[in-house]
């Protein structure tokens, strides 16, 4: 269950690229249809939301707004597979939602949000500088999504860093695996080498061959057939 809550929150990014996308469609519509007034309600409706960052990627060199509408729809499906693919997509996610919410970011800091200003509370020194964020000026699903956005983006974080820990978890079992070898051949080449030199010993001994040695030496030297 939890699973599945968190693939509907990662789609917050993509309805935010596709709203982006919509935008652009509402304006051609507007601009075909300037008499109608579903178009001038549906381009008012999302023009608070994500006008900023549509006109930005649309006065780039080269672009427009045909250029801005492919881009939002694709961030948008790219969003949609990235929320419902099965195998791991951390980064692919992180950048993804961090993009929507600089994107929610413009639009709520062009629409006011986040300016200061004087609380009216007296003259002077104790008129103060209020720093309260005034969501007034910005429409509530948008504040709504904003919320599920920075929720996705802590999310990737948190898949971010829980990837590294796996993968230094995944490097030490490897480095302790191949010490563990290694000691285990340095074991068997011990135990090869005393040996080695317990049989040199035992039929060399420290100062040549043996008498027992030279005695049977002596008698293959006489019986030529001995083996």
């Amino acid at each position: 269950m939890l699973k599945y809550a968190a693939r509907l929150i990662y789609l917050g990014p993509a309805l935010t690229f596709g709203l982006g996308a919509a935008f652009v469609a509402a304006a051609y519509r507007l601009g075909a249809s300037p008499a109608d007034p579903a178009a001038w309600q549906g381009f008012l409706a999302l023009a608070p939301l994500v006008r900023e960052p549509v006109y930005l990627v649309a006065g780039l060199p080269g672009s427009g707004d045909a250029a801005a509408f492919v881009v939002f729809a694709t961030a948008a499906l790219a969003g949609v597979v990235i929320a419902f693919y099965s195998r791991p997509t951390g980064r692919a996610r992180f950048v993804h939602a961090h993009l929507a919410f600089l994107m929610l970011f413009l639009s709520m800091g062009r629409a006011g949000v986040f300016s200061a200003g004087n609380a009216e509370i007296g003259i002077g020194p104790a008129s103060l500088t209020d720093w309260t964020l005034d969501f007034s000026s910005f429409p509530a699903i948008g504040v709504g999504l904003f919320a599920v956005v920075a929720l996705t983006c802590a999310a990737s974080h948190l898949s971010v860093i829980r990837d590294v820990i796996a993968r230094s978890t995944a490097k030490q079992k490897v480095e302790r695996r191949t010490r563990h070898s290694a000691v285990v051949a340095g074991a068997a080449l011990a135990v090869v080498g005393a040996i080695a030199t317990a049989t040199w010993a035992n039929e060399w001994g420290p100062f040549g061959p043996s008498p027992l040695i030279n005695a049977c030496e002596q008698v293959k030297g006489h019986l030529h057939c001995w083996q």
